[in-house]
Parts: structure tokens; sequence; C-alpha cells
């Protein structure tokens, strides 16, 4: 008898990165690409960052700035449960969600300090990112005079596995480092994602997030 190798490649999920701008001017929201802080304008999102707003009531009520964008991604799923070949076949495996790994290195500026265009860390202090347990929700802050101050907030709503698709969205409610001097030094720094399809299989991908310098 002859002796056959049969090479399968596995089938991988696949992540498409997505870039998102804020503006952390307050006198700019709802404009300059900014959106409303509305549930009417954000739907699912203003809901998710509300809620992770109530874990600390001492930070701003609003934020300075925040918008979002669609996210695709295919689970490729080869699994046994997944019925549909291609972008369904979501089990319990199946999860789209913010990478606690792959998390930016923040600064956010501490209240009443006042810049020098000195580029030290002089008056910031550094974010500290929690992920929530579904993965929906990221959320970065610091303590200041022994309160928890929340600054930037990121959620993943209508995750839909059927058809790849989910909303991300960024609220900043503190302004953040940029680099040294007075002129206009945008930020951009990126947040990690992860899908995992009905086999196991992890494919991860960045959010950039780009701050508009104040």
């Amino acid at each position: 008898w002859a002796r056959t190798e049969i090479d399968i490649k596995e089938d991988t999920p696949d992540i498409a990165g997505v870039s998102i701008k804020v503006n952390e001017a307050s006198d700019v929201q709802g404009a300059d690409g900014d959106m409303a802080f509305t549930a009417a304008v954000l739907g699912d999102a203003y809901a998710a960052i509300t809620a992770a707003m109530s874990a600390a009531p001492l930070s701003p009520a609003t934020p300075l700035g925040v918008n979002q964008s669609s996210l695709s991604f295919n689970l490729h799923s080869d699994g046994p449960s997944d019925g549909t070949g291609g972008i369904g076949g979501q089990d319990n495996q199946t999860k789209l969600e913010f990478d606690q790994a792959a998390m930016p290195e923040m600064y956010a500026k501490l209240p009443g300090f006042l810049e020098t265009g000195a580029n030290s860390l002089e008056g910031y202090a550094k974010l500290t990112f929690d992920v929530s347990a579904d993965g929906q929700t990221v959320t970065g802050w610091f303590m200041h005079g022994g309160e928890k101050i929340t600054a930037v907030i990121g959620t993943l709503t209508g995750v839909d596995y059927a058809t790849g698709q989910a909303t991300v969205t960024f609220a900043q409610f503190t302004a953040v480092k940029h680099e040294g001097g007075f002129d206009t030094n945008n930020l951009d720094t990126t947040f990690g994602v992860k899908v995992t399809d009905d086999d196991g299989d992890v494919t991860k991908a960045n959010i950039t997030l780009t701050i508009k310098d104040d």
C-alpha cells in the first residue's frame, strides 16, 4: 500500500484593526469629529460607558471626547459546532474581547496641574487598565487624593458573531500626556483586542486611539 500524507491547514479567525479619533478639548464635544455623549447617538455604548463610570463616582460626569467605529472579524470556524462554515459557529469558546496583556502606557494629567511644556512626568499619573470579566469594557484609571478617577473607557457593543461585526467606542474623561511642548501634538496609542473561535484559536489586532491635543 502507498503512504499518503495530507496537510490540513487549521482555520484561524481574522480581525481587522480599527482607528478612532477623539478630541480632548471639552468645548468641541459633538463637533470636530467627536460624537455627542447621548444614548440616541451612541446606542448601546452609552449604557456600557455610564455603567463603567459608576465604579468611580468622583470622575468627570461627561467625557471630554467620545467617538466610535465599526470592527470586523471572521471566525472561519471549522469546529464541530460551527454548522455555518465561515463567519458563524459561535459556542462557549467564541469571544471578542479586549486583550488585558496588550494595553498601552498612558499618563493622565492630574487635576489642577498646569503644563510647563517640558517633556517630563511631573504632574501626571500612570493609568491602570482593567478589562471587565466579559472582556467587553476596558477602563483606564488613576488615583488622586485617595480617590479613583476614570480617564478612558473603551467598549465593545453590538457584537454579532453571525455577521462578524461589532462597534468599538472610546470615551476620554481627563487630559492625557502628549509629547512635550505647547504645540498641537496628537497622541496615537493602541489597545489590543482578540477574537477566539469555536476551536479556541485566537487572533489579535490593535485599536489605534488618536487623542487630539487640546
